[in-house]
């Protein structure tokens, strides 16, 4: 049994390790848990921009990633949502 306080971390990575991939929008703490999961297995991740919350902040890494030319991590960012599903679905 896990601690009350550990809970959340275990129910977000079976969540992501259940997907196809992460889409997000805003978010706090467990929104970039998430997506740090979806990173580390290599699943497509999606980010909603311009709402504030961790997305916005994800948007500087997924530049970095790209800068860096992994490719084991997939992400794409954009303010319009029509536009990161086309990109999640496309993946």
């Amino acid at each position: 049994n896990l601690p009350k306080r550990y809970e959340f971390a275990l129910a977000d990575f079976v969540h992501v390790m259940l997907a196809d991939y992460v889409i997000a929008l805003h978010g706090s703490i467990g929104t970039n848990h998430e997506i740090s999961i979806a990173y580390e297995l290599q699943k497509p991740v999606g980010l909603v921009t311009g709402c504030g919350g961790v997305t916005d902040i994800h948007q500087e890494m997924v530049t970095a990633i790209n800068d860096e030319g992994r490719k084991n991590v997939k992400a794409f960012s954009h303010q319009d949502p029509k536009k990161v599903l086309d990109w999640l679905l496309s993946q």
